[in-house]
This record gives structure tokens, C-alpha cells and sequence, in this order.
């Protein structure tokens, strides 16, 4: 809110990855985007057409788990993992280096538009 005015409504995810503005891009800029966002936040989602190839050692992870509390199972696991539901279902991958990119501000992330996954 800004002068009485609502600037943005959304979920702690969504307003970090894609803030609504300028005035909501500084408000957010020093909020520690590790504890805020989640696996399901910035995977590369698939659908159900897609095959998913991820190299041997990747491990799940759910969408729910904060980058803060997962990373450290995502480095020791080789870098990728599957991101799943409540049902243990996939529902996208990501891996070290796109964390990397989204902690860092250079990458909006939850995409389905990339080509493939940095390992």
C-alpha cells in the first residue's frame, strides 16, 4: 500500500518474483528471498506431454520446502531436483544454478519456457 493506494496483492512468491511496480520492487528489495520463496515457487514446471530426464542422484523435494531449508539436500544430491506435490507427484525440476539466478534477482523463475535445466 502506498498513499492509501493498494499496489499489489498476491502471495509472498508471486510478489517477489514478480513485483507489480517500482514502488513494490523497493519495498521487497532486501527481503531474504531464501526464507520467502519455495521449491514449487521456482521449478521449470512440466506437463503431463513431457518426459523429464534428470541425471542419477536427483533427489524430491516438495513444493512447499523454503530454498533456505532445501538447498543444502539440493547441493549434496548433485544439484537438480524433482519438485513434487502433496501426492508426491512431479510437478517441475530445478536446479543450484536456476536458485542461484532467482536468489540473485536475474531470473523470475516458475517457468515453463526454458529449454533446459542448468546443472
Amino acid at each position: 500500500m502506498k498513499d492509501g493506494e493498494l499496489r499489489q496483492i498476491g502471495t509472498g512468491s508471486e510478489i517477489l518474483l514478480q513485483p507489480g511496480g517500482d514502488y513494490v520492487e523497493r519495498f521487497v528489495r532486501d527481503v531474504n528471498r531464501a526464507r520467502v520463496l519455495t521449491f514449487g515457487a521456482v521449478a521449470q514446471t512440466t506437463t503431463s506431454d513431457r518426459v523429464v530426464v534428470v541425471p542419477d542422484g536427483a533427489i524430491e523435494i516438495g513444493q512447499d520446502v523454503t530454498l533456505e531449508r532445501g538447498f543444502d539436500l539440493l547441493a549434496r544430491s548433485g544439484g537438480v531436483a524433482v519438485v513434487t506435490d502433496g501426492d508426491k507427484q512431479p510437478i517441475g525440476i530445478v536446479s543450484a544454478a536456476m536458485i542461484m539466478k532467482v536468489l540473485a534477482g536475474h531470473d523470475r523463475a516458475g517457468s515453463t519456457e526454458r529449454n533446459a535445466v542448468e546443472a
